[in-house]
């Protein structure tokens, strides 16, 4: 996915595609907060519905949010810096 978003930055722009990926994200991140404090509790089905939502959160967070980080330091970082800022880069991307 993530060459796929490097090439839907140049086509689409960061921007964008960040407040797609937020969007997305934050929409279904509330409707599975919904589903756990409404309906889980009352057991009235649709145990479907947390599986979707985190499957379209990975998606979202897979657009934007997870690899236009990467793709703006290979655009920004000067060649002699890449090496330690992609080290501290992902260290950073773990915490």
């Amino acid at each position: 996915m993530a060459f796929g978003s490097a090439y839907f930055v140049d086509r689409v722009g960061r921007r964008v595609l960040l407040m797609l990926s937020a969007a997305v994200m934050s929409i279904n991140l509330a409707m599975l907060g919904c589903y756990v404090y409404w309906i889980a509790p009352c057991g009235a089905g649709g145990n479907w519905i947390p599986l979707v939502c985190l499957v379209l959160v990975i998606a979202g967070f897979a657009i934007g949010i997870g690899p236009i980080p990467w793709v703006a330091a290979g655009e920004l970082i000067p060649p002699r810096a890449k090496g330690s800022s992609y080290f501290e880069q992902y260290h950073l991307s773990l915490v």
